[in-house]
């Protein structure tokens, strides 16, 4: 009865992390003792294998990945045996009692799949008759193309990137003062990095707990955006492409895109004249927070059109935007012409930075500016917003002059414009006050895109239409 139950939880874990079982599976063995059988996985060209031991003293239960390539398979296959034996060694040893007996459980996640990358973490859990629980975890990350296993040093550019890599490391760590350095300098070697994997947007690095200690007690994890590591990792690493989201990813944005436009009652004062001013490409790290500062020195509401791979790096900008009552758009990812991409990697780039915008605010973005304001039908069916161009370029980054773009928002602005300029542009910050006054003093009030919208009424049934301002389709 027992082992039926640490049967049942384990199949359940299974069923719940990122290696979710289809429901017909191939049987390879069957005996008195082992069951071992192989299932298609939710990722393209890798299947689970299981095998699950049932014994009188002792019981286990391992789950693992089975690629398309021999070497992978052979070090993994050889990392499950070992786990296995050793075991299965000590097991035998001890005596089984009326209530207790000992168990083995090696689950896995695959945490990144790319054209180049595998990167999977195990999970092993044991209990022994008579000792406590030990809970332990392992990373494997492999060069698909090539079998092999990768270190840290496998990923660096040269010598110079392992100290890029251990300041990094020790600026993260030095801002969270509760943590305690049992080692001195233990970031410079490289030997301390084993323990490392590849996630959707950021490196992983997991240090011992016999090098740095944390409150919690758990092992400290360093988290590093993959913009912070360029000039540092190899680029045939740094730049691959995810071939399949996590469940994840392709939940939250089903839920995103199937969810109804909600009406909403205009908060537009009648005779009052109203404009909408917006932000592209960032957030960067100084410029962004300068022109917040602005905003909210004239009590002005904007959109910033984000990039989800800046995201990543300055996620406390977007939040302090967002809690300031701006409104935060899609943007892409990393800012390709969607009408160029395939309907996979178009979605690619929309879920990741609305999923990664959601994460830091609760909330998706609810409208898309298309890179360029190239789109097509695809871009529109796909996208499943409002897609906002502007009727105001200031082109901020192509004079990068102040005073021409206050002259082209003081010709040009209406009632409804939208005004498109970027938030990566020194002159945008430095001239943005400017255009703020005098705007101020012809009368209009800013808000967010999807406010103006309610201009004309235009707040339901508008996914997929692309507007230029708040009057004109």
């Amino acid at each position: 009865m027992k082992w039926a139950i640490f049967t049942f939880s384990i199949l359940a874990v299974l069923v719940t992390t990122a290696c979710v079982f289809a429901s017909q599976y191939t049987n390879l063995e069957t005996n008195s003792n082992v069951t071992t059988y192989i299932e298609d996985s939710k990722f393209p060209n890798i299947e689970i294998e299981t095998e699950i031991g049932e014994y009188a003293r002792y019981n286990y239960a391992i789950h693992f990945p089975k690629t398309k390539n021999d070497s992978i398979n052979k070090t993994i296959k050889s990392f499950v045996s070992e786990q296995r034996d050793a075991f299965l060694n000590h097991a035998q040893t001890l005596k089984e009692t009326d209530e207790h007996y000992s168990e083995l459980a090696l689950d896995y996640e695959i945490t990144y799949l790319s054209d180049n990358i595998l990167s999977i973490i195990f999970r092993e859990s044991t209990q022994f008759i008579g000792e406590d629980t030990q809970e332990n975890s392992y990373t494997f990350n492999f060069d698909r193309q090539t079998g092999e296993k990768l270190n840290i040093e496998a990923l660096l550019i040269d010598e110079e990137a392992k100290d890029q890599l251990a300041i990094i490391a020790k600026r993260n760590i030095l801002q969270n003062p509760g943590v305690t350095y049992l080692t001195e300098n233990f970031e410079q070697d490289t030997n301390n990095y084993s323990f490392f994997n590849f996630a959707d947007s950021t490196l992983n690095i997991t240090f011992d707990t016999n090098l740095i200690q944390q409150p919690s007690g758990e092992a400290y994890v360093v988290e590093i955006p993959y913009c912070k590591l360029n000039g540092i990792i190899k680029e045939s690493y740094l730049s691959s492409q995810v071939q399949k989201s996590s469940n994840e990813t392709a939940i939250l944005s089903e839920e995103i895109s199937n969810t109804e436009q909600k009406e909403t009652t205009s908060t537009l004062i009648p005779g009052e004249k109203y404009v909408a001013l917006t932000f592209d490409d960032g957030p960067h790290h100084e410029l962004t927070p300068k022109i917040l500062d602005i905003l909210k020195k004239h009590n002005a509401l904007a959109t910033f059109y984000v990039l989800g791979n800046r995201v990543q790096c300055y996620p406390d900008i977007v939040k302090r935007a967002y809690e300031e009552g701006h409104e935060i758009g899609n943007h892409t990812w990393d800012h390709p012409q969607l009408t160029a991409l395939s309907q996979e990697a178009l979605l690619q780039q929309l879920n990741k930075t609305t999923n990664l915008v959601a994460s830091i605010t609760g909330e998706a973005p609810a409208t898309l500016r298309p890179p360029y304001g190239a789109m097509n039908d695809t871009v529109k069916q796909l996208a499943n917003m409002p897609l906002i161009n502007w009727s105001v370029d200031t082109l901020d980054w192509k004079h990068k002059n102040k005073q021409k773009m206050l002259e082209i928002v003081r010709n040009t602005t209406k009632n409804g414009s939208i005004i498109l300029m970027h938030d990566i542009q020194q002159s945008t910050a430095d001239g943005l006050e400017d255009i703020i006054v005098e705007l101020t003093n012809q009368g209009y009030k800013f808000v967010t895109v999807s406010t103006l919208l309610q201009l004309e009424n235009r707040t339901t049934n508008i996914n997929g239409q692309v507007f230029n301002s708040a009057s004109n389709l």
